[in-house]
């Protein structure tokens, strides 16, 4: 509420975005402006309205709206050239983009048959957590509050022969309850890499 009102009780506010002019009224807390988008930048204030007149705008605020839910994973290999028959690394890191947590995420990478042995490690960012360890393939459930990731560090051996390329694939899957607004980036691959 405003530190004057002019005498007169407030009935509602007013809160404004632009560009685009997007308005919205409510009584109370929070005014709701709808129709931006996604990852815009808008500027946006709030005027008190009573019997008196609507009041001066509040400071203006710089907001880039982000959708509730948009988890994304990347596969990072450590080079485009492995020796066959030598340990690799490579990494598997997801990101919560979002606007809004999300528990219980699925993380998924099942390794190609050349590629064997495999250990991972696991470390949270921002909040995330994850299992510690593991080994074989992938298949966890991590927490991502907003803003959040964390990272799987994965080792193993390559196969000598044959000497056919390596790709690595991973995903990552909202719970069952929830839309992921972007899934496109749910999904992602490092390689083909050389083997010889």
């Amino acid at each position: 509420a405003p530190l004057q009102n002019g005498g007169a009780r407030v009935l509602r506010y007013i809160g404004t975005c632009t560009p685009g002019g997007f308005t919205a009224q409510a009584a109370v807390s929070p005014v709701r402006v709808t129709g931006l988008t996604n990852g815009t930048p808008y500027s946006c204030s709030v005027q008190a309205v009573n019997d008196i007149g609507t009041g001066v705008a509040s400071n203006v605020m710089s907001v880039a709206p982000r959708p509730p839910i948009n988890l994304a994973v990347v596969v990072d290999g450590v080079a485009d050239y492995l020796q066959g028959g030598a340990s690799a690394s490579y990494l598997v890191d997801v990101y919560n983009r979002g606007a809004d947590p999300v528990f219980g995420a699925r993380v998924v990478h099942t390794p190609p048959a050349s590629f064997t042995d495999l250990a991972w490690i696991c470390t949270g960012q921002g909040g995330g957590t994850c299992p510690a360890s593991g080994t074989g393939a992938i298949d966890a459930r991590v927490d991502l509050p907003t803003d959040a990731s964390v990272s799987f560090l994965v080792t193993g051996t390559v196969a000598a022969n044959p000497e056919t390329p390596l790709s690595i694939t991973a995903t990552v899957a909202v719970p069952a309850d929830l839309t992921d607004a972007d899934p496109s980036d749910n999904a992602a691959t490092d390689g083909p890499d050389v083997i010889g």
